[in-house]
């Protein structure tokens, strides 16, 4: 599962482009968390059953930091704890930062 942007400043809204592999997205089956009451998931858009847009916005407060991630669609479910799996432990999938 990849997430473009994976960086968000604190105080942004943003489209986070996700796309999955052996996922199957379905509209209305589809939801996404962050893990963090300082991110608000607003809309998940599903373009494909590997593709789905989600509209986020950051609190301007936000702890800065990795965030963990979570998309569930039906009975699948994708968990990342603070990093995507292709890429180091280090590397947030959303790291928020205190720039405006």
């Amino acid at each position: 599962m990849t997430f473009s942007p994976n960086t968000l400043p604190a105080g942004a809204r943003a489209l986070i482009d996700i796309t999955g592999v052996n996922m199957s997205f379905a509209n209305g089956l589809t939801s996404v968390g962050f893990g963090s009451s300082d991110v608000l998931v607003r809309r998940v858009w599903v373009l494909s059953p590997t593709h789905a847009l989600v509209n986020v916005q950051v609190a301007p407060n936000a702890q800065l930091g990795p965030s963990s991630a979570s998309v569930m669609s039906g009975f699948q479910v994708f968990f990342a704890a603070g990093g995507l799996p292709d890429h180091p432990p280090q590397t947030p999938i959303c790291q928020w930062s205190n720039r405006p």
